[in-house]
């Protein structure tokens, strides 16, 4: 939480000061879950490589990947509450979220011997492509994260989490 929380909430707290809008709790709470998400992709991704380094980051890998499942849909509904004013954000925010969903398939096959697994160069770009396109078109991007998402089993609730919960 607190590196990726802190820049999550300090994201959100810079973008609704610069277009003068308040920020609600729940948005506060879901910018903490998309940080969460982020450094737990790149805290899994480098885990073996870290290990073998010497440090020890991740105790239970299968459970770190259990929560990420929670972040990715508080993390969509961060993104979903970004006012159209704020285009650009929007879109900065789906570009990294949607990069680190591309890359949990790769993170649930990853063995010891593999370091630093990576969606491919062609794959990035065309997902980067197609985000930028569908960031101005609302349900163009709800339709790359229900296809992004479609492969993940977890419980689409709407209910709120707590930040206890995390």
């Amino acid at each position: 939480f607190f590196v990726a929380g802190i820049v999550g909430e300090a994201m959100t707290r810079f973008v609704c000061f610069r277009s003068r809008s308040g920020v609600a709790e729940e948005q506060l709470k879901n910018s903490v879950h998309f940080g969460l998400f982020l450094q737990k992709i790149n805290i899994l991704k480098d885990q073996y490589k870290a290990e073998l380094e010497g440090r020890r980051f991740v105790f239970d890998r299968q459970e770190v990947l259990a929560s990420l499942k929670n972040h990715v849909l508080r993390t969509w509904a961060y993104i979903s509450k970004i006012k159209n004013e704020d285009q650009d954000y929007r879109r900065f925010c789906a570009i990294s979220f949607f990069l680190g969903l591309a890359t949990l398939p790769l993170l649930e096959l990853q063995e010891p011997r593999d370091f630093e697994p990576k969606i491919d160069r062609a794959a990035a770009l065309e997902l980067f492509q197609e985000i930028v396109q569908a960031s101005s078109d609302w349900s163009s991007l709800e339709l790359m994260y229900k296809d992004l998402t479609a492969q993940f089993e977890f419980e689409k609730t709407d209910e709120p989490v707590s930040l206890a919960e995390v």
